[in-house]
Formats: structure tokens, sequence, C-alpha cells
């Protein structure tokens, strides 16, 4: 898998295929996203842009995950207040 960005929307690609399935675009971002960061465990990445804002994204929220039950996504997030 991999992910790339389109202003401040995330798709992660299926790498062989490069298909991006509709539970695969992440939307939460305000503004153009700055960077993406995958987890160590390939599960899920953070990412943070120029709205000050900060979420921690999972591929499939709800398996295995300790964090949090629901199937919701961000799994978490931080918002600053803009300067």
């Amino acid at each position: 898998m991999f992910a790339c960005h389109d202003k401040s929307v995330i798709n992660v690609y299926k790498f062989y295929t490069a298909e991006c399935p509709s539970h695969f675009k992440f939307k939460a971002h305000e503004k153009y996203i700055k960077s993406i960061s995958w987890l160590e465990d390939d599960s899920g990445f953070v990412s943070c842009a120029w709205d000050f804002q900060i979420f921690l994204w999972k591929l499939y929220p709800g398996t295995g995950d300790d964090m949090n039950t629901d199937e919701q996504n961000p799994k978490w997030e931080f918002k600053q207040k803009s300067i």
C-alpha cells in the first residue's frame, strides 16, 4: 500500500493493482497536507497539515485496535488553534 494526498484528502492505494477503495479515502484536514508517516506495523498512518492538525488513521478501524473499539477515523486527533 502507498498513500498520497490531493490537497486535503489522503488516498491509500493498493500497490500492485493501483486500486483505491472508497474506505481508503481519508478526509478531515482543512488545508494542504504537509506530511504522512506510516505506523511501524503498517496498520495506519499519521498525517499533519497546514491547518495545525494531526490525525492518526487506521486502515481497518475496529480490528485488533486497543485504542478505540468503534469504527471511526481518525482514531486520534490533535487540533491546535492557529497562531
